[in-house]
């Protein structure tokens, strides 16, 4: 049943109404597809929702965090794949999410938490270019070497 209720709302953006849905059905179901997207529908809201997606990562949960912060860069929603990547520590995605936001500096940190040589030497020729394109070719250049 739950699982028609998720795809309706999704094709129809009811993101709110999914939330209190899902906290509904959460009080009896405890499954990572429930958790995972409660998650992505508080994502889905918005800012106004980004505090209530913080404190329920905070708290022990069922969801794939990683997969829904995956989900979340994917469709640009880089404040809560930001959330996201910070709990489950994936550094090498955060620094993307960090040099999508245009957050240099955090995204250089997060680069060398990753260990990333070929990030770490994009953001720096970045930060000289102001260029995000050359980001790309020189990630793109540092693996596929000519």
């Amino acid at each position: 049943m739950y699982i028609r209720v998720i795809n309706q709302a999704g094709n129809e953006e009811c993101y709110e109404e999914l939330v209190q849905y899902l906290l509904m059905a959460r009080k009896t179901l405890k499954e990572q597809l429930i958790d995972s997207e409660l998650i992505y529908a508080y994502a889905r809201c918005g800012e106004k929702c980004l505090g209530d997606l913080e404190s329920f990562v905070r708290e022990p949960n069922q969801a794939d965090i990683q997969k829904v912060g995956d989900k979340c860069f994917e469709a640009k929603m880089y404040e809560a794949a930001k959330i996201l990547f910070t709990k489950v520590g994936n550094n090498q995605k955060l620094a993307q999410v960090f040099v999508m936001n245009k957050e240099y500096v955090q995204a250089y940190d997060a680069a060398k938490k990753a260990d990333i040589p070929c990030m770490e030497s994009c953001l720096l020729r970045l930060h000289q270019s102001k260029g995000v394109q050359n980001c790309r070719t020189l990630r793109i250049e540092h693996h596929y070497p000519s």
